[in-house]
């Protein structure tokens, strides 16, 4: 017996909603056939589509017949499936009954009380996979009913499918109809944040948690203590949890809440941090987003009273408190105050180091840079991140040898964020060429000498700004010295030359220097990263940007020979042999890779959904539309959610006219997952043109539009054919000419031409 049993017959229950016990009003579910006449007409009156008028009044004038047309039909034959349906459940035979239901879905697919039945047989059967796929279709005609999004999320979880469970407590979570209050709100609020968070969709976690926070400091009520004291208590519901993801989201507001009840429940208590190691953490944080909420008076409030007790250590709290009082003060307009302020916090922590390097950054903004220095070189031999700040103060300084050599000595160090320093030094072109006057290329430290990395690093960061000026010799003279300073990181620096080659277009010399490190035996030592494969993969990049298809398409086998199930570079040779226009060669490339690809955890992941939708684009250029297809329906099956493949094969049936309901509704998916993608809007204009709704088509169509034309990406011209298509539905020759005119300017200058919808276009515009 199947366990998955049980759990499917309360499912159907909770779907079926006691259809079955009332009894359905088919004729209410399912449209209407045409309404009968008063009288049966004789065979010649149906023939000339007229009946007599009453036979009260002869002379009364004679109406039309009210013929159906194909949707009456279909209505009509629908109900039939329907009853057939009804009467054999009735009778005891759910098989039969289910493909009854089955036959009225497929001409009445947006049926809400066809659905329910589908839905409920088909669980009460065991067939849960058709279950809980045409329950997703009910729950798209219903989306405002939370119990039925609620089971479907509970299906979805107990099949291991937590992105699935997570759309669809969202849409429970997000019904007007969701009680406000009450343990059912809390239950679908709570999964909702914590799918949400787990997911790291911490948008969707921001809003669940700031519909919790009512319920968690009973501002609203309706909790029983035993499930608030659970949210209090759960750490993946705490206050503070919910604080920090709100705070992340950029909703200061709501974030300030819930930072206070942290802090205003009774120590001790749930979801409390009064009196723990967090408190002074949660109470900078809670300044943080006070300042950030237009609350700085506040904040500076909040701040002095962790400062009345607060251990020193808590550094990490006192250092940030320095960093807000700063902030705070500036937004009070009352910078005159920051040295005073910073000067008696240091004064209070003498040993917190953060906090000296904010005094003396303040001292530099405040234009005392001699001073600020000064305390900074103090602080240097005790902690090497000031390396940092003190390279800033000798760049406003304007004292170029002692900027580089700070600079210098902080990379040595291994310190994190050392690029953006060399960044600005480069855009002030008067710094920049007083560094590259004072400094030589190559550093004169002996190499034998063993600095600590700091030569080295002086002249990497000399090369870098070498580079922005331009000078390509003294880039690669300073690049070859640091290389063979430190010959077990040479890779790097070979990295970084073959980079800022590229960059200044030195193509050549760059391909030259990728081959000479290929020489090196290096690349194949195991202490060193054996990373041969990596610098192939360059190579090829360089010969594809020379135009040597072949020989990029070579280099790339050489990689691949050292990895040999890896599909990244039979992906990137099909790639090549694409943008080369050689179709064939691309196509075999790409199912290299899709059968390397296939074995791998998830179908290859990332790599092989972009794998499979080359391969779909290509196959179906080429006109195997049905294998093109079948590639995007299968990523579909390993990536149900997926914008990009939702939006695709949708596409792709629509542009066809097949499966035009359920296209819509993936593309409608798509969009509601990236509401700005030009394309995808563009998808849904397309698909509910394809359905005969040009009015609903416009707005997306007209959007789709204006954001490409904003965001530089045009493309082919495709839109403004669909919005020709559009104009010319909705009667308008004119906008009609006009859109498929600005379709063709752009398909004709295209880096890619689509020879078929140029003919198309020229077709439309009477051309040809």
């Amino acid at each position: 017996m199947s366990t998955a049993r049980p759990a499917a017959s309360l499912a159907a229950a909770l779907l079926f909603l006691g259809s079955a016990a009332s009894g359905l009003r088919a004729q209410e579910a399912l449209p209407d056939p045409a309404p009968a006449t008063a009288a049966t007409p004789s065979p010649a009156e149906a023939a000339a589509a007229l009946t007599a008028g009453p036979a009260d009044d002869p002379a009364a004038p004679a109406e039309l017949l009210r013929t159906r047309d194909e949707a009456g039909d279909a209505g009509v034959e629908a109900t039939a499936h329907f009853l057939t349906g009804q009467f054999l459940l009735r009778d005891g035979e759910p098989e039969a009954a289910l493909e009854a239901f089955l036959a009225a879905r497929e001409l009445t697919p947006d049926s809400a009380e066809v659905l329910r039945s589908v839905v409920a047989v088909a669980f009460e059967l065991g067939r849960n996979e058709l279950g809980s796929e045409v329950a997703a279709e009910l729950s798209d005609r219903l989306p405002n009913d939370w119990q039925l999004a609620r089971t479907l999320a509970r299906l979805k979880l107990g099949a291991g499918d937590a992105a699935g469970a997570q759309k669809y407590l969202k849409r429970a979570a997000l019904s007007p109809d969701l009680p406000k209050v009450g343990p059912e709100a809390a239950e679908v609020l709570r999964g909702y944040a914590v799918l949400s968070a787990g997911l790291q969709q911490f948008e969707d976690a921001a809003e669940a948690y700031s519909r919790l926070l009512p319920l968690m400091s009973g501002a609203e009520g309706g909790l029983d203590f035993r499930t608030r004291t659970a949210l209090l208590s759960d750490a993946r519901t705490a206050p503070l949890v919910a604080a920090r993801i709100l705070t992340g989201v950029g909703r200061p507001v709501d974030a300030v809440k819930a930072f206070r009840l942290a802090l205003t429940l009774e120590a001790g208590a749930p979801g409390s941090v009064l009196d723990t190691p967090e408190e002074p953490a949660a109470r900078v944080q809670l300044a943080t987003v006070l300042i950030a909420a237009d609350q700085p008076a506040e904040a500076l409030a909040e701040i002095d009273r962790l400062l009345t007790d607060v251990p020193a250590e808590a550094s990490d709290a006192i250092a940030a408190a320095a960093l807000v009082i700063q902030k705070a003060l500036q937004d009070l307009d009352r910078k005159g105050e920051i040295v005073d302020r910073l000067t008696a916090l240091h004064e209070q922590f003498p040993e917190n180091v953060a906090v000296a390097v904010s005094l003396a950054a303040a001292r530099a903004d405040a234009g005392d840079l001699e001073r600020a220095e000064e305390e900074l070189e103090a602080l240097v031999e005790q902690e090497p991140t000031v390396w940092l700040p003190l390279s800033t103060v000798r760049r406003l300084r304007g004292d170029a040898v002692g900027w580089l050599d700070a600079v210098a000595q902080a990379k040595a160090a291994g310190l994190d964020n050392t690029d953006p320093e060399p960044v600005r030094a480069a855009r002030n072109e008067t710094f920049r060429d007083a560094v590259l006057e004072a400094v030589p290329v190559v550093d004169p430290t002996p190499k034998d000498q063993d600095d600590g990395g700091v030569a080295r690093a002086r002249e990497i960061t000399r090369a870098q700004l070498a580079a922005s000026a331009g000078r390509a010799e003294e880039v690669e003279a300073g690049l070859r010295s640091a290389l063979e300073r430190e010959r077990s990181r040479r890779f790097d620096a070979y990295l970084t030359l073959i980079s800022v080659l590229n960059d200044l277009e030195q193509d050549e010399r760059a391909a030259a220097v990728a081959d000479e490190a290929l020489a090196d035996a290096g690349l194949d030592d195991p202490d060193l990263g054996a990373r041969r494969a990596e610098f192939l993969t360059i190579r090829a990049q360089l010969h594809r940007q020379a135009g040597d298809t072949d020989a990029a398409v070579e280099t790339l086998r050489k990689a691949e020979a050292l990895t040999p199930k890896n599909p990244f570079f039979a992906y990137q040779a099909g790639i090549a042999r694409f943008v080369d226009g050689d179709s064939d060669a691309a196509e075999e490339e790409l199912e290299r890779a899709l059968k390397l690809a296939e074995p791998l955890p998830d179908g290859g992941g990332e790599l092989g959904k972009q794998v499979r939708s080359l391969l779909s684009a290509l196959l179906v250029r080429k006109g195997d539309f049905e294998r093109g297809a079948g590639l995007l329906e299968e990523q579909l099956r390993l990536t149900p959610d997926d914008p990009g493949t939702l939006n695709d094969l949708g596409y792709l049936w629509a542009d066809r006219g097949m499966n035009l309901p359920r296209a819509e509704r993936m593309i409608r998916a798509a969009v509601a997952a990236e509401p700005d993608n030009a394309a995808y809007l563009d998808s849904l204009g397309w698909v509910l043109l394809k359905r005969g709704k040009p009015q609903e088509a416009r707005e997306p169509l007209e959007r789709a539009g204006k954001l490409s034309v904003e965001r530089g990406q045009e493309g082919d011209g495709t839109i403004w054919s669909h919005l020709g298509d559009l104009w010319a539905a909705l009667n308008e020759p004119q906008q009609a000419r006009d859109a498929w005119k600005a379709a063709l300017q752009r398909a004709n200058t295209a880096e890619e031409k689509d020879e078929e919808l140029i003919r198309s276009l020229k077709k439309k515009l009477g051309r040809e």
